[in-house]
């Protein structure tokens, strides 16, 4: 590198530095006021570098609520558990019975599905037909094109 670069780099990156510490010294100033009108999102907030202030006064409330005095949040116990399935339970079967469906535990034994419907070898002969017509169709548009 030629000297002259190398003595622009250093006066600019001086001139950098010198423009840094007037901009953090009005920052301070920006700061204590804020401080004073009361509107600083916490008193000595330590910022990083290329970062704005936010305000976390609104979003900390919610998180750091107090909960109510003397009450904890209750864990479930197994037999709590087992009556909320019992009673979901007991409410499904109740909405099975009035849309007229039995459950397929109470179904009785032996009752066969009805049998699925199949085509008949005739029917089968025309699809099969009609498909070889379509693909020769295709087979002839595509020689043509």
């Amino acid at each position: 590198m030629k000297p002259d670069i190398l003595r622009q780099y250093v006066d600019l990156r001086n001139s950098l530095e010198a423009e840094r510490t007037k901009l953090q010294a009005r920052l301070k100033e920006l700061d204590a006021a804020l401080q004073q009108a009361g509107l600083s999102p916490a008193p000595n907030a330590q910022r990083k570098a290329g970062k704005p202030a936010r305000a976390k006064a609104s979003r900390t409330a919610v998180r750091t609520a107090p909960a109510k005095p003397g009450r904890k949040k209750g864990k479930l116990s197994a037999a709590g558990r087992a009556a909320i399935v019992a009673a979901q339970k007991a409410r499904w079967a109740k909405a099975r019975a009035a849309q007229g469906s039995k459950p397929a535990a109470q179904a009785p034994k032996g009752v066969a599905k009805p049998k699925r419907r199949t085509m008949t070898p005739a029917a089968l002969k025309a699809l099969a037909a009609a498909r070889k017509v379509r693909l020769a169709k295709l087979a002839a548009a595509k020689a043509a094109q």
